[in-house]
């Protein structure tokens, strides 16, 4: 009877009925699926690859050189930051001194388009006192702010030191032998030109006297000794009166008359071993084995504040017409320098510097405001910002003058003349085959430089 009931009519209707609703939303769903799920699945994957699709960021540094600076100078660098990546970003810009110096870059932060580049500009300080051929790496790094793992680096190399030119420059003038009739194989120790009167020129030598160029030939000065060594001269401005040390034959000093020099020895055996002499006005000083003594018109004098138990290797006055010039001196062993004026010649004190590296000490000169220069047996100092500087020249120091920010440097062991120039140092050898083995005296005269050598005497006329 259930049976009966169950397929009934009425109920077949209904079941028919009922599935008919099912099939057709089946069917439905099945369309709607069809037509959705693609589109659904598409965007999906197109939304999921934007997602993970990174912006890639990239820069680049065009590379560091290198060059020389001197002590306290400054050195700029330029590099170009680029933006290698695909959009716009920002680069934090550093910089680092591996020796500790000054140093700066600009821009610090820079915003790039894709694509874009920007200058950078980086400055280095040497350090005043910086040892020569120190080298320092001062290092660029820029970092991106898309990806702070892109970085990029560019490296400057900085060696302190001069910067040396060879030649110094191109120049006609060479160095010419003065008068015809040098004597063979006599070197010239020390030297002294007339300022107004190139034709007035007196050199000291090594055992031959005092030789006197009068304008076309050299002769011997009368009255003064042979055999011993003329360590300095000196001649007033008028170019009448002259001083000569002969080292263990003391002070001399000659007049001129006309064209005829008379000599005569200054006082007696208290200036004996006399190594150098200086001109402040008319007042002699005289250095050597017995310290420092000035002429008082009279009598040498002695005086205070340097000691005599190290020889006086020389004594430089820095304005010799000024009879209130500052002087400088050295010793022999004794890494200081050594100062007085020209109106208090008694009063001698110690200059306030680091003692010179090297102690066996030859020469010394400077200016009104300042030491400039020492030479040691087998060096040259110059004096930047209160330290001093060996300068890249293997060889002693023996002479030097200054024409304003000018030096001009006298050396041993064959190097010649060297011409300083800012921080350019060049040798100025034209016209040798080859230097002097020594150059004892330089002398800046009529606009000409002189120099005393171990093969005489010679004039650059176009220093």
């Amino acid at each position: 009877m259930s049976g009966e009931k169950m397929f009934s009519g009425g109920n077949l209707m209904k079941l028919c009925r009922n599935l008919a609703v099912l099939f057709v939303s089946m069917l439905c769903s099945v369309v709607l699926l069809t037509l959705i799920l693609p589109f659904g699945y598409a965007s999906s994957v197109v939304y999921g690859d934007m997602l993970n699709e990174a912006s890639a960021a990239g820069l680049s540094l065009t590379p560091g050189t290198s060059t020389n600076a001197s002590p306290g100078e400054t050195v700029t660098y330029t590099h170009t930051l680029s933006n290698t990546g695909d959009v716009t970003d920002t680069f934090t810009v550093t910089v680092t001194s591996s020796k500790g110096f000054v140093v700066n870059v600009n821009p610090s932060s820079v915003t790039l388009d894709k694509d874009a580049g920007a200058v950078l500009t980086a400055t280095i300080v040497i350090t005043p006192g910086a040892a020569i051929n120190t080298v320092d790496e001062m290092t660029i790094t820029a970092q991106s702010a898309n990806d702070p793992g892109e970085t990029d680096s560019a490296t400057n190399f900085t060696t302190v030191g001069y910067n040396v030119y060879l030649p110094f420059a191109t120049r006609p003038a060479i160095w010419e032998s003065v008068g015809s009739n040098w004597p063979s194989q006599v070197t010239g120790r020390s030297l002294a030109v007339c300022d107004t009167d190139p034709n007035i020129i007196l050199a000291g030598t090594i055992d031959n006297g005092v030789q006197i160029f009068g304008g076309t030939s050299w002769a011997a000065a009368a009255s003064v000794p042979t055999g011993y060594s003329v360590t300095g001269l000196v001649m007033n401005q008028d170019c009448d009166l002259a001083y000569a040390s002969l080292y263990d034959q003391g002070v001399w000093q000659g007049q001129k008359s006309g064209s005829v020099w008379a000599w005569s020895q200054l006082g007696g055996n208290e200036v004996l071993l006399a190594r150098a002499l200086a001109l402040a006005g008319d007042r002699p000083f005289a250095g050597g084995d017995f310290g420092i003594r000035y002429w008082d018109g009279s009598s040498w004098q002695t005086t205070n504040g340097i000691s005599g138990s190290q020889p006086v290797m020389d004594v430089l006055a820095a304005n010799p017409q000024d009879s209130n010039s500052v002087l400088y001196a050295v010793q022999w062993q004794n890494g200081k320098v050594y100062q007085a004026f020209g109106n208090s010649p008694a009063a001698w004190s110690m200059l306030s510097l680091p003692d010179v590296p090297s102690v066996d000490m030859r020469t010394v000169f400077g200016t009104s405001t300042g030491v400039s220069f020492v030479g040691t047996q087998t060096g040259s100092y110059q004096l930047i910002n209160n330290n001093w500087q060996l300068l890249p020249v293997s060889a002693g120091l023996r002479s030097g003058a200054l024409d304003g920010t000018t030096a001009y440097l006298g050396y041993t062991s064959n190097a010649g003349v060297y011409k300083m120039q800012g921080n350019i140092l060049g040798p100025l050898n034209s016209g040798w085959n080859t230097p002097p083995e020594y150059v004892y005296g330089l002398v800046l005269a009529d606009g000409q430089l002189y120099a005393a050598t171990s093969t005489g005497v010679w004039v650059y006329s176009r220093p």
